[in-house]
């Protein structure tokens, strides 16, 4: 089941702006949350976060403004998350590619084996 309330963007303290949160219930009892933002400096990024639905990838963030730049958190336990930065990923086909799926963990393969750079990972941060 796909769920969200239509709703106009809305700025918060940090001015971010936020849109629509979409849910995606699976039939193992988990959920996908869908995010779009923009950041402060006009940066679109899109991030898909799992609630128990995905085995080994806690959320991805991609950002939209041509840079290709995606954020992989593999792991889903929020202690022990290692975001790794890929680069030279189109974001559309990312999020066509989840969109046809549902799996997490196959894009955030697909995003690794796609990549022309990667970044070294960075600290544990909770998802």
């Amino acid at each position: 089941m796909l769920t969200s309330t239509p709703k106009m963007w809305a700025q918060d303290p940090g001015d971010y702006f936020h849109g629509a949160t979409t849910y995606i219930n699976m039939d193992n009892g988990g959920m996908y949350t869908i995010r779009p933002m923009t950041t402060p400096s006009g940066h679109r990024y899109v991030s898909i976060h799992d609630h128990d639905a995905s085995s080994c990838v806690g959320a991805i963030t991609a950002f939209g403004n041509g840079d290709g730049g995606v954020f992989v958190h593999w792991g889903t336990d929020n202690s022990t998350s290692v975001i790794w930065e890929y680069r030279g990923i189109d974001s559309s086909e990312m999020l066509w590619r989840f969109i046809s799926t549902l799996s997490l963990g196959g894009v955030a393969n697909w995003i690794k084996a796609t990549a022309t750079e990667t970044i070294a990972p960075r600290e544990p941060v909770a998802v």
